[in-house]
């Protein structure tokens, strides 16, 4: 997947996803299955080839190392759906071996 950056920032974070391949996971399920990844989140709009078009995407990077490698799959046509104090969710939808899936992050912004 061909895509290029249009705009962006990023921030450290600690994400947990919320749906495995589509399905919401209960609380209870996320606690036991669901770990928690912390990186770099970068919300930017990109062109997506495959799509024909720009998408709004959040991507969480290990920048460890001076590498940016990807640590889940990216979600496209991401939206911010709520903001609290240091939380806050997206959603979108993730490719996963060419099949896409509902997806959603609980997202905690860290201290640099």
């Amino acid at each position: 997947m061909q895509h290029t950056n249009i705009q962006g920032h990023a921030m450290k974070v600690e994400i947990q996803q919320i749906n495995e391949l589509g399905r919401a996971l209960f609380t209870s399920e996320r606690k036991s299955k669901a770990p928690k990844h912390q990186g770099e989140l970068l919300l930017q709009e990109e062109r997506v080839d495959y799509l024909g078009r720009s998408a709004l995407v959040a991507a969480l990077q290990d920048t460890r190392g001076g590498l940016r490698e990807p640590i889940v799959p990216r979600l496209l046509d991401a939206q911010v759906i709520w903001v609290n104090d240091d939380r806050l969710r997206i959603r979108g939808w993730e490719l996963v071996e060419d099949v896409q899936y509902n997806q959603c992050w609980d997202v905690k912004v860290l201290s640099c």
